[in-house]
Order: C-alpha cells, then structure tokens, then sequence
C-alpha cells in the first residue's frame, strides 16, 4: 500500500532530486564568474534564483512572469522577483529563512488538517472538531487593543522570537533550506531602471499586509518577519524584493540572463550565497551591516557540516524503490521524531518537514534493507 509519505517524497524527488540537468548547463544561458566581480559590481547586480529543474525552460524561453510556488494564494500578479546589489541577497535569506520557519511551524499551513482548517475558515465545523484543533496547537482567543482573534502557540514564540533558541527546530528549518539552495541555480539579470524595474514600483504583499489591523496576529507575525528589512511606513519595494514592472508583463530574454559560477567550486545556490555572504562581510564595515541573525546561525551550521564532511547531497540513483522506502521509515518513526515538536504538534506532519527529514534517512536505510533481502535470499 502506498503510504501518504510515499506520494509525498516522490513528489518531493520530481521537484528537488532533478538529477539530468548539469550544473552549468550548455545552452544560451552563459555563466558569469562572481569571484572575478568587483565589490561595486556585485552591489548593482539583479539577482535572481530559481530551481535547476526550470532551467531547460528557462534557456529556452528566458524567465516568464508568473505567480511562483512559494507565492500561491498570496500573489494576485504575474511578476519576476529578484534582489537588487549583494545587500539585498543576505536580506533575502534572513527573510527567507524566519517566512520558511513560519510556514513549516504554523498550524495554518499544516497539510494534516487541511480540511479541518478549510471547515473552520468557511465556519461549517463542528464545535468539538474546532475545540479538538485549536487544542492540538494551543490556539486561543485573544484581546490586544481593539483587536480580537486567534494566536497558536507557534505563533506566540514566533513573535516573541524564542523559537530561534529551539536547536532542534533549527536544525529541521537548515537542513530544508540546504536541500532548496542546492537544488536551485543563481541568475544575474541585465536589466535597465526605469525600463525594466523601479524603485517606486509597489510592494504589493506588502501594501496588502499594511492594511491590516496593526494589533492582529497576523501583522504581528508578518511584521517581524520583515523586521529590519523593511520599511513599514511604504508601500514601495525593498532591495531584496524587487519586481520586473508591473504593467509591463516583461519576459527576461535568455541573452539577459547569466547563470552565476564560482570557479574550481560548486555552483548551486547555496555555495553563491555563501560565497556573497563572505564578501559583503569582507566588504561593509561592521557597524554599517545589517543584522542576519537566522542567516548567520544558517551560514555557521553549513559551514560546520561542510568542515566535517556532512553536507547532505542528493543521490542520483534512480533504482530507488519509493514506496517499499517510504513505507519502511514510515514503520520506523517512533514518538522520539515528534517530542522535540510537542510545543507545536508540527513535525512530522507537515510534508515538507517529511521530506527533509526522512528522505535523506532513506537513501542511508536503503543499504540496510537492500543487505537484508540479500540474507533472506
């Protein structure tokens, strides 16, 4: 029988585990060596990443305005993002990672209790369901100014920013974000002010979310997320979350896009952001620099992995036998993988947090069962 968690790492596999396309791939898509790159080259540079897996398309076709994966439900326009000048790439990440926290931990976007949340949200649930849920991850009423609603236990650290001592929660966080960056190429794209972007253009996530009652749960959330980076006061587009023009519905033409390399390393998303974080380390003063907590913490626990030789890669091997995997480290889970998260009845049950941490487990066990069938034989 194939289990939930089977659909959920071949899923996984087709969207990160893309194992046919090379890291520089020869097409109409050159590549640019930011090692050679002057500090002032690096700081008007447009940045943009996407997966390896869009790459043929990319080369192809260029990079076509569209509402993104991780932007469904919350983009009403069709655009392309990137950061603008090495700054806004480390604001990014420091973003990227708390938006990334959030949408692993918060009961809100647990796939477990997909219909229950749906029920609650259209009002048809049953009052034991509801009572039943916001147990389940400490969801109360609150009062805060002239605001009533609903905070979880999640989003109460969150806010207060304790869950960033959580070294466990840490370590789930990283190791997702390690699995992304290396599946993901970085792009440089030659694009014209005025033309292409603005400076002036709106922000419209964030037009959206200033509407908001100020008090609600909701913007508090949010608002820490872009604390720091972020100016609150407008509507206007930061660095690190440019957008092609609005009205203008531009496609980027391959000829105006550079895939971004290191030489003698490699070239994924994640050895670029490291490599960007060290030089605008090297390069801004220190009291000039913006504060990355989380990034800092990531980039710490990356460069400790890779000292010690346990940066988790891919294995490329289609012999994989998914479900028998899938439903082998199901069996294996022990109430020991939930404890860590009982504040937030969270892990295990978000996918993406299976994903991460289950399917690394299984390439490793696949050598154990694979010896073990042998012995039977």
């Amino acid at each position: 029988m194939i289990t939930q968690q089977s659909s959920v790492f071949q899923k996984s596999e087709r969207l990160y585990h893309e194992s046919l396309i090379p890291e520089i791939y020869d097409g109409n898509i050159k590549s640019i060596d930011i090692s050679r790159l002057s500090d002032e080259e690096l700081k008007k540079m447009c940045y943009h990443f996407s997966l390896k897996k869009d790459q043929p398309f990319i080369d192809k076709n260029g990079l076509v305005p569209k509402i993104g994966r991780n932007s469904k439900g919350l983009d009403t326009q069709r655009l392309i993002f990137f950061s603008y000048g090495i700054q806004g790439v480390i604001e990014l990440w420091d973003f990227w990672l708390k938006w990334r926290a959030n949408k692993l931990f918060n009961p809100w976007y647990q796939e477990e209790d997909k219909k229950t949340i749906s029920a609650f949200r259209k009002g048809n649930i049953s009052l034991e369901e509801q009572n039943k849920f916001f147990e389940k991850y400490g969801i109360r009423k609150i009062k805060n100014g002239s605001w009533e609603g609903l905070i979880s236990r999640w989003e109460e650290d969150f806010i207060s920013g304790v869950y960033k001592e959580d070294e466990e929660l840490r370590r789930i966080l990283f190791e997702y974000q390690i699995d992304e960056l290396i599946a993901s190429n970085y792009y440089s794209l030659d694009l014209i002010e005025g033309k292409d972007y603005s400076f002036d253009e709106i922000d419209l996530k964030k037009q959206k979310m200033l509407s908001w009652d100020p008090n609600s749960t909701d913007y508090r959330v949010y608002s820490k997320m872009l604390e720091g980076h972020s100016d609150l006061n407008s509507i206007k587009v930061d660095n690190w979350n440019m957008t092609t023009k609005i009205r203008n519905n531009i496609t980027i033409a391959p000829e105006k896009i550079k895939q971004i390399s290191l030489a003698g390393t490699s070239s994924d998303a994640l050895m670029v952001l490291l490599y960007l974080y060290d030089r605008y380390k090297k390069m801004t003063p220190e009291n000039q620099q913006v504060k990355t907590e989380l990034l800092d913490c990531f980039v710490k626990y990356v460069c400790f992995k890779i000292r010690n030789n346990e940066l988790q890669n891919f294995d490329r091997t289609p012999e994989i036998r998914m479900n028998a995997l899938s439903a082998y480290f199901h069996n294996q889970k022990s109430n020991t993988y939930k404890k860590p998260f009982a504040r937030y009845n969270a892990y295990g049950n978000n996918p993406i947090v299976c994903k991460t941490q289950y399917f690394h487990e299984m390439i490793a066990g696949s050598k154990k069962m694979k010896s073990a069938q042998s012995l039977d034989d």
